[in-house]
């Protein structure tokens, strides 16, 4: 039959063929679309979570090793039982001075906590910081104050010691700051939280509560805050944690009472 026989038949022009045309080229090119955005998301997601695990890994790798040793050293005195103890974790949300003051039921809780620091064994902060792999101290521990003759012995240590103690506060800031970038990852969302948190969360916030006095100290105005990052992600996954645990609270509430109500049905027959 010939097509413009065909085409009388079918009561379609030309001009409707054409739109007829388009219309389906314009269908593949959408779902086309959607298909490479859905690749492309998918990678996205893929490279997100690589992200995550390697991340993950640094975690274990470098941070948890730091924080243990400086959780060992301020354990050494009372500021570490004070840190601990004076900021529960329910009431923690501020991060600054004003909220770090407000929670303490101590006087001067700031000035005391430091004074604390300052009574911190000088061989547990070489411990926390490795000071004895430091250019300016490349000896042992044990070594340390044999450096001086006996009449300078006492200049030596008090020498010594300032710089120790520097460096402890020093590597206190470091810990932060690598938190900070750590966190950033997965505010911003270059990382996906969901991969790590369940093996992450538990950890993280120990470690930021453990650091919360110095976070806070440091923090003076609302509009000049640090480390807003590890305070972004502190709140996600504890208000994550809490949400879960409530859930699950109200599943076993269900639970027991659906049994309860069997073990009534039964009683009955």
């Amino acid at each position: 039959m010939p097509l413009s026989i065909m085409i009388l038949e079918t009561n379609l022009s030309w001009a409707d063929w054409g739109a007829i045309s388009q219309i389906i080229l314009t269908f593949f090119t959408i779902i086309s679309v959607i298909i490479a955005f859905f690749t492309f998301w998918d990678g996205k997601k893929r490279k997100k979570v690589e992200i995550s695990v390697n991340l993950a890994h640094y975690y274990q790798e470098n941070i948890i090793p730091k924080i243990s040793l400086v959780g060992e050293a301020l354990s050494q005195t009372e500021a570490g039982e004070l840190m601990q103890s004076s900021f529960p974790r329910n009431k923690i949300r501020d991060f600054d001075q004003e909220e770090l003051i407000s929670l303490s039921e101590k006087d001067n809780i700031v000035d005391y906590i430091e004074k604390e620091l300052d009574l911190i064994p000088i061989t547990a902060m070489m411990r926390a910081r490795d000071v004895s792999k430091n250019k300016f101290l490349d000896i042992g521990t044990h070594e340390i104050f044999s450096l001086y003759k006996h009449e300078e012995e006492e200049a030596g240590r008090a020498v010594i010691e300032k710089i120790i103690r520097s460096d402890f506060q020093s590597g206190i800031s470091e810990l932060l700051n690598i938190l900070e970038w750590f966190s950033m990852n997965f505010v911003k969302g270059i990382a996906d939280g969901d991969a790590v948190y369940q093996s992450l969360h538990q950890s993280f916030i120990s470690i930021v509560h453990t650091l919360y006095f110095f976070i806070s100290r440091c923090n003076k105005q609302d509009c000049d805050k640090y480390y807003t990052n590890i305070i972004e992600l502190y709140h996600q996954w504890s208000d994550r944690k809490k949400e879960l645990a409530n859930k699950e609270e109200e599943i076993k509430r269900k639970a027991k009472k659906k049994t309860s109500k069997v073990s009534r049905s039964r009683r009955v027959l």
